[in-house]
């Protein structure tokens, strides 16, 4: 995938087929429905905690007039190019779970108990006042009021919830009109660039993924305790998805300057018989130097580009018994993590290398320090993409996280990944491989990101994907007790663990990748 830094042009062939300046079709709103929450279904309500629903109140719940509003909105407020639509269709599914609630339910915060509470696609809200602990003041209601030409909004705000149009008007009013970057000086605008001064978020939409994460802050805040947007994973999933599966955004809209060729980059070549090959070219694009391509070749001889990704070289390392019972002095770093669900605390460094990592283990109980420590010689890991998600013909590839932070995997196991994610067409959640450092905290088998874990799916399905990855080079695996799986033909170690309960252990030491050199 390449990144656009500047306004998106409409250009050749995505002139007369891409989404820029043209309605949508009702067909085409129950296709992206259906792709970002699996059924076609809008304004269904949500089920809440302890057998309750809330319901949706709004006045028209048919995908026809969903559809007229849309287009509507859209050209009134000029949200008219792919990039600008998906920001904004990646951000209003969101806010309302892909259009099944109209607005904000009763909950642990003040503004859902308040009479301007959060109505709308965009949930439009209103302020505190004088130490005042609910929205109780018009605020935005007001502004959109006057916007519209029209009190009621402010007198009885549960029309911007009730009524179809004010629901659908009011988010493209937030996103072109209301919502806006400060002006320079600013703090927010020297971190972000002079370009986003005083812009609305239509105007940073233009840039494709430059500003997701800036586009998303100004919507819903910056979380506490992760330092990302408030609901990031979510608005990213629906971004990516919308990207690449429904606006097909790269064929369209790509620039033709920055198009990388398997000649211009490190690109792995990854087969659906379980070849896996590395060409290096004699040359290397300039900017390109630390990133590899992965390409798919399906049975058909099909070439998919699943994505290009950032690589490193660490030290290896390797873990030490036994574990320290305390925490030694003389660490020349220490970092926290206070992430929910992240077993992971600490992590102290020495200037030996030597890297110790405390926090809750696995799936015992009680808390643990692992050391790990240099085993000689030099390893390549990447970043894995959070979310990966490719869907192109027979091809899908769906990859995501849950209750992790390693993200790093060795750069010939993702290759292994990647052909059995394909061939197996299933969608993985990933507990995760390794840190960037190469240290597994509080996995002891993952260093230098040679292992995966990943949630469970039914029996047929993992045993689909165990089959998959041992075709692309994966001997090892551990599984929960009583689980009825074969054993591959070429799996080694291939056993149940009662340490492994909860998540299904793959990895392998090294993958079989044969090396061309250009």
């Amino acid at each position: 995938m390449v990144t656009r830094n500047a306004p998106e042009q409409e250009k050749g062939e995505g002139k007369e087929k891409c989404f820029c300046n043209r309605d949508f079709e009702e067909k085409d709103v129950r296709q992206f429905v259906k792709l970002l929450k699996g059924s076609e279904t809008i304004w269904e309500g949500q089920a809440l905690k302890g057998g309750k629903r809330a319901e949706c109140n709004i006045s028209d719940k048919s995908f026809t007039i969903l559809t007229k509003e849309l287009n509507n909105a859209l050209k009134k407020y000029k949200i008219n190019t792919c990039a600008q639509k998906m920001h904004f269709l990646a951000q209003i599914c969101e806010e309302t779970g892909t259009f099944a609630l109209s607005e904000e339910t009763k909950s642990q915060y003040a503004s859902s108990i308040s009479i301007y509470k959060g109505r709308g696609i965009l949930q439009l809200t209103g302020v505190r006042k004088n130490g005042e602990e609910k929205y109780n003041t018009p605020g935005p209601y007001q502004d959109y009021a006057d916007y519209k030409g029209d009190q009621a909004i402010v007198k009885k705000p549960e029309i911007v919830a009730n009524n179809v149009h004010y629901c659908i008007d009011s988010g493209a009013w937030i996103w072109s009109i209301n919502k806006k970057m400060p002006t320079a000086p600013s703090g927010a605008v020297d971190r972000w660039g002079i370009e986003t001064s005083g812009k609305s978020l239509n105007e940073l939409a233009t840039y494709a993924d430059k500003y997701l994460e800036l586009i998303s802050v100004l919507l819903n805040g910056r979380n506490a305790t992760t330092n990302m947007p408030n609901g990031w994973e979510k608005r990213k999933s629906n971004y990516e998805l919308l990207k690449t599966a429904f606006f097909k955004y790269d064929l369209y809209h790509r620039d033709e300057s920055k198009i990388i060729t398997s000649k211009d980059i490190i690109t792995y070549h990854i087969f659906s018989n379980g070849k896996i090959e590395r060409h290096i070219p004699k040359k290397i694009k300039s900017g390109y130097e630390k990133k590899y391509k992965y390409i798919y070749h399906d049975s058909t001889n099909i070439e998919h580009e699943i994505c290009i990704i950032d690589w490193l070289e660490i030290d290896k390392v390797k873990r030490e018994k036994p574990n320290p019972t305390s925490i030694p002095s003389g660490y020349i770093s220490h970092e926290t993590f206070n992430i929910k669900g992240v077993n992971q605390k600490h992590v102290y460094k020495y200037s030996d290398g030597s890297i110790i990592a405390t926090g809750k283990a696995g799936e015992g109980e009680g808390t643990i320090n692992l050391k790990f420590v240099k085993s000689g010689g030099k390893v390549i890991i990447v970043k894995m993409p959070d979310p990966l998600k490719y869907n192109s013909g027979n091809i899908k590839i769906n990859l995501s996280f849950e209750n992790t932070i390693r993200k790093y995997m060795g750069r010939d196991h993702f290759a292994a990944l990647i052909g059995a994610l394909a061939e197996s067409g299933l969608s993985l959640i990933s507990e995760g491989s390794a840190m960037k450092d190469g240290t597994c905290f509080p996995s002891v088998s993952h260093t230098n990101g040679e292992s995966i874990d990943s949630d469970y799916f039914n029996l047929i399905n993992t045993q689909k994907y165990v089959n998959a990855m041992a075709n692309f080079g994966i001997t090892t695996f551990y599984y929960k007790p009583g689980m009825k799986l074969v054993k591959p033909k070429k799996a080694i170690t291939f056993k149940e663990d009662s340490h492994h309960k909860a998540h299904l252990h793959c990895g392998v030491k090294n993958i079989a990748v044969i090396e061309i050199k250009e």
